[in-house]
C-alpha cells in the first residue's frame, strides 16, 4: 500500500510539474507581422526591430516586453520614443491607456 501511495505522489508531482509553461516565452512577440493598414514589423529575437511602410521608407529600432500582473505587452521603439508602440494580443495600440482598454488596436497577423 505504501508503495502504491509514494508511486501516485510522484506520478502527482511529475504531471503537474511538466504541465508548468515557460513564463519567460509565455506570450512570443518576435517575428514579422502585418497591420491592416500595411506597416511591416520584424521583431527580432536580439530585441531589434525594422519597420516598414508602404512608401518603401523603413525605420530601425529597438522593442521589449514588460510585464503587469494580468498580461504582458511590447514596446516597439519609433523615431527615438521608447513607447511610441504597444502590442498586445496581436494588436497594435499607439497609447498605454489605449492598450489597457483595449480601444482603437489595429489588427495583426503574423507571418511565417
Amino acid at each position: 500500500m505504501k508503495l502504491f501511495t509514494y508511486t501516485l505522489i510522484l506520478l502527482y508531482f511529475y504531471i503537474f510539474s511538466s504541465c508548468k509553461g515557460d513564463s519567460s516565452n509565455s506570450a512570443p512577440f518576435d517575428g514579422v507581422f502585418v497591420t491592416e493598414s500595411g506597416i511591416k514589423f520584424e521583431l527580432k529575437e536580439d530585441s531589434t526591430t525594422l519597420i516598414l511602410f508602404d512608401d518603401t521608407l523603413n525605420y530601425e529600432g529597438v522593442w521589449s516586453i514588460h510585464h503587469t500582473n494580468e498580461s504582458e505587452y511590447a514596446n516597439i521603439e519609433f523615431a527615438g520614443k521608447p513607447d511610441y508602440y504597444y502590442l498586445k494580443d496581436k494588436k497594435i495600440y499607439r497609447s498605454k491607456r489605449e492598450m489597457e482598454s483595449n480601444w482603437m488596436g489595429t489588427k495583426i497577423q503574423y507571418l511565417n
